[in-house]
């Protein structure tokens, strides 16, 4: 079986971080390039099929399951969302944290040795039910921003209520 990206349950000194029931860690780790136009979208289902679509756009998922869509870079950074649960606009499963990190590489597709790798940061905006939207930018006093045809890193996770 795949690993659908469960990574452990979630507790801290013993107490649960969500009343009802048993919260879960969950998490998506993935890398390729940027879109060069429009929006990019990567849909890895549980047994670890992925799909990708978009100009330019390549998505290889390391671990977990869901959809990840990204905006081209506009003004050095990437608006995305990952979206977990049915997608059929149920909200079956209640994210209330999220978190991650992200690097990338300049001009050239993100490879899995991290080659030529750029830090950045990934800020989460906003959660909606199963969907956790997030910005990607790579903030350095040069000129680093993320322009179409760049590699990223991108690791996501999400503690959550419900069934996955």
């Amino acid at each position: 079986m795949v690993d659908a990206g469960i990574s452990g349950q979630a507790a801290v000194g013993g107490f649960e971080l969500a009343h009802g029931s048993k919260p879960r860690l969950l998490g998506i780790s993935l890398f390729g390039q940027t879109a060069s136009s429009g929006v990019a979208s990567s849909f890895t289902d549980g047994e670890g099929v992925t799909t990708n679509n978009g100009t330019g756009f390549t998505a290889t998922v390391a671990f977990g399951a869901g959809s990840v869509t990204m905006a081209a870079p506009s003004a050095g950074a990437i608006a995305g969302t990952w979206i977990l649960g049915t997608g059929n606009n149920d909200d079956d499963l209640d994210i209330f944290a999220a978190h991650g990190d992200f690097a990338a590489r300049d001009g050239a597709a993100y490879v899995a040795a991290g080659t030529g790798a750029l830090p950045g940061t990934l800020n989460v905006t906003s959660i909606n039910g199963g969907t956790v939207s997030f910005i990607i930018s790579c903030p350095h006093e040069d000129t680093d921003d993320l322009v179409a045809g760049d590699g990223y890193f991108i690791n996501l996770f999400a503690y959550a209520r419900g069934g996955v």
